[in-house]
């Protein structure tokens, strides 16, 4: 494997821990969704014929979300952006799978939501450098 041949070439390797991934997902998509739909609020209002079915609904949502649970999921992103810096104290890379296996076609172009929680997300929301080796 990649990781027993950083092994070989010298890196010392140790398992860490992060909080589940679903919570990173939970945070990210609280976020993501008002500031997406407030991006585009006036082309959606005025031009919604622009935007796919698939577009208009994940981001429909983001419409509901309360002041408060989008301040909510902002200190809870910064928690978790914490925890990743702590574990950048103690090592210099991270290394986790790239997904948790592979995407069906329904997954890739059924999805009408930001929700399924992506191996990478954790990464995405704590604003760190990230890679994806197939």
């Amino acid at each position: 494997t990649a990781l027993r041949q950083l092994e070989y070439l010298g890196a010392v390797t140790e398992e860490a821990t992060i909080a589940p991934v679903e919570r990173y997902a939970r945070c990210k998509s609280l976020i993501q969704k008002p500031e997406i739909f407030e991006e585009y609020r006036q082309e959606l209002a005025t031009r919604p014929s622009d935007f796919g079915d698939k577009f208009r609904a994940r981001i429909s949502g983001g419409a509901s979300i309360a002041a408060g649970d989008y301040l909510a999921a902002q200190r809870e992103r910064q928690v978790l952006t914490d925890e990743i810096a702590k574990l950048f104290e103690r090592f210099d890379v991270l290394v986790t799978a790239g997904s948790v296996g592979p995407n069906t076609i329904t997954d890739v172009t059924g999805s009408l939501t930001f929700d399924k929680p992506e191996i990478t997300v954790p990464f995405s929301l704590a604003g760190v450098p990230a890679i994806s080796i197939c």
